[in-house]
């Protein structure tokens, strides 16, 4: 049976112990700057959000090829399941896992080999799935934080992007709430103010759909 879904039940936690540092740069409450929150580095092109030049491409994305000067080679092409893509005269192209860049030169390759000379080939992703995580409580912008494709994200990182605690942040026992998988949630309880405090700390590293959730102190 599948776990019950209400928020952070402490059954099987990693509890560490609570300390609160007086100087956290994550804490709104001390007047440091904190970095605005971020979805990702997600550029946007003619209105349209395009993926990273290091996003690997999925199943379900959607991509924008554009041959110059050859408009009926133009198409907007969704990515199936099996990873390929159907373009005009060179049929089904197996893109799944290559860059932006990667999927560019394989579409150039295969119109240059047999149909067209030196061709100029722009190819986008336009519809695409970043990986994220979900940043609740008492933080000053909760909401979900992108995960840099190719990058780790760790759990300051996210507070931090999230605009930071709040001052009435319980940063001694945030909990962070993992699908292990259909059958399995764990929720980890993990002490902040001891990772801010100590830089040499254990760096506990975020994983797409992980929920960190702050709780509001007792004063």
């Amino acid at each position: 049976m599948k776990p019950n879904k209400n928020l952070f039940l402490l059954a099987g936690a990693i509890v560490c112990g609570t300390v609160y540092s007086q100087d956290d740069p994550l804490s709104s409450s001390t007047g440091v700057p904190v970095n605005p929150p971020s979805s990702g580095d997600v550029a946007v092109r003619g209105g349209v959000p395009v993926a990273p030049p290091n996003y690997k491409i999925q199943p379900s994305d959607i991509l924008s090829i554009q041959v110059f000067q050859q408009q009926d080679l133009d198409k907007d092409s969704r990515v199936e399941a099996d990873g390929t893509i159907t373009l005009h005269l060179i049929g089904r192209v197996n893109v799944q896992g290559l860059t932006v860049g990667e999927a560019r030169e394989k579409v150039t390759e295969l119109y240059n080999r047999d149909f067209l000379v030196n061709p100029q080939v722009d190819l986008q992703v336009t519809q695409f799935k970043l990986e994220q995580v979900q940043v609740l409580g008492q933080v000053r912008n909760p909401g979900a934080i992108g995960i840099p494709p190719d990058e780790d994200l760790s759990l300051l990182q996210a507070v931090s992007r999230a605009g930071g605690f709040t001052r009435l942040a319980r940063k001694g026992s945030v909990q962070i709430r993992r699908e292990i998988d259909d059958e399995e949630t764990r929720v980890f309880v993990i002490n902040a103010s001891d990772m801010i405090s100590d830089p040499d700390s254990e760096v506990f590293i975020l994983r797409d759909g992980d929920i960190v959730f702050v709780e509001e102190r007792l004063i």
